[in-house]
């Protein structure tokens, strides 16, 4: 590293050609290798096998035994690195071998192998700190394909303590580690739950209608027997207005900041300019977008990839819609509410074909309200796991620094 820290008393710094034996990767030619297993073949790592561990089990090549020296044959506490990439994310990315296996790794690649003055997870830890990647990027910036040079490598500057230390905090972080990877894949968990708990509130709402006996009062309709399909026409309007279209858009309706146009003559475009309480839609099938016109809303211009519908007075409550559309009985097109023609993005001609469910307008409120306050709690619960599982994410990170502060 170009800039050293301050170490902690008995600490030095080592070039990492000091420490360790850097052996470069097998190379073959292409009509060499296989992608089964054969008799006389080993297999050969390549860059996407190096992860955040080192995958053993896909996306393998093999190669004749013969094309494999003994010093290139990986060893458990081997680590992994890649040299050369496309892609300055990849290339330096390293990851050690946790136990005995017969292989090698592939000519853009290549092995660091400790001597007996450094211990292993002690440098495999390492390799995973901010100190490392930002020399990493410093070697490889300003080429369209991303190399390290083992002669580079070789003389990196790497914090060491004496050996029992270097003992002493593998163990530590890999029972820190270990904590996190549980406390991760239970965060994850609890994230996936809080994230399908709304459509689960909305497959309950509309059980009823999936069953495929209706609830007295309960009837299937039109679309347009109770909603205007609002079609898309030109604007004219002077000054500036605020522009959704589906990237804007998410599943609980406006997410992002909308870009703002400004026309002082009439767009060319047939954007939509949905009125106050109608209810759109995203036209391409399977993105789930759904918006309601509310006061925020009003006034703003929406891109031709949506389809807006006006609720009828007394017949449907724009809330009640609002729900029937973001449910799976509407997105998965179930039963008779869309026609199985319908593969791609719903035309007009399709809308006009569109059924749904409905209960009495007093019960569509009641359903309307209970599932607005459900959601709303879904959403807090959904934010604070993903709140919680970016803060244990960020973990590893930390406690790293912590470690290498030099």
């Amino acid at each position: 590293m170009n800039e050293k820290g301050k170490l902690p008393d008995g600490w030095r710094w080592a070039q990492l050609g000091e420490v360790c034996h850097l052996i470069r990767g097998v190379g073959f030619k292409r009509w060499q290798m296989r992608h089964i297993r054969e008799p006389g073949y080993l297999p050969v790592l390549r860059a996407g096998n190096i992860q955040d561990f080192l995958n053993l089990s896909d996306d393998l090549i093999w190669v004749p035994k013969n094309l494999i020296s003994d010093a290139q044959l990986l060893s458990a506490g081997d680590i992994a690195i890649c040299m050369s990439s496309g892609s300055r994310q990849i290339v330096g990315k390293t990851a050690i071998l946790d136990k005995e296996w017969q292989g090698a790794v592939g000519a853009f690649c290549g092995i660091v192998r400790c001597t007996e003055k450094v211990n292993a997870g002690f440098l495999a830890r390492w390799f995973r700190t901010g100190q490392y990647r930002r020399w990493r990027d410093k070697q490889a910036a300003g080429t369209n394909i991303q190399n390290l040079k083992f002669s580079v490598l070789e003389n990196m500057a790497i914090p060491l303590p004496p050996l029992t230390e270097q003992k002493r905090i593998a163990v530590m972080l890999d029972g820190q580690m270990a904590a996190v990877e549980r406390a991760r894949k239970a965060a994850e968990e609890k994230t996936a739950a809080a994230r399908a708990l709304p459509s689960a509130l909305l497959r309950s709402a509309f059980s009823p209608a999936e069953s495929g006996r209706l609830p007295n009062g309960w009837e299937i309709v039109r679309i347009t027997d109770v909603c205007k399909i609002i079609r898309d026409r030109p604007l004219q309007f002077k000054g500036e207005k605020r522009y959704y279209d589906t990237r804007a858009i998410g599943v609980n309706g406006a997410e992002k900041t909308p870009a703002t146009v400004t026309y002082s003559v009439r767009p060319s475009r047939a954007d939509c300019y949905p009125p106050l309480n109608s209810v759109g839609f995203a036209k391409m099938k399977g993105t789930r977008k759904t918006v309601l016109i509310n006061a925020d809303l009003a006034g703003a211009i929406f891109s031709t990839g949506f389809l807006f519908l006006a609720a009828k007075t007394g017949r449907i409550v724009p809330e009640f819609l609002l729900a029937f559309l973001r449910s799976e009985l509407f997105q998965h097109r179930k039963d008779r509410v869309i026609p199985e023609s319908i593969m791609g993005s719903i035309t007009l001609t399709d809308a006009a074909k569109l059924e749904m469910p409905l209960p009495p307008l007093s019960e569509q409120r009641q359903i309307a309200s209970r599932l607005a306050e459900q959601l709303a709690a879904a959403e807090k619960a959904r934010q604070a796991a993903e709140d919680e599982l970016r803060e244990i994410n960020a973990l590893p990170a930390a406690l790293l620094r912590k470690v290498f502060a030099v």
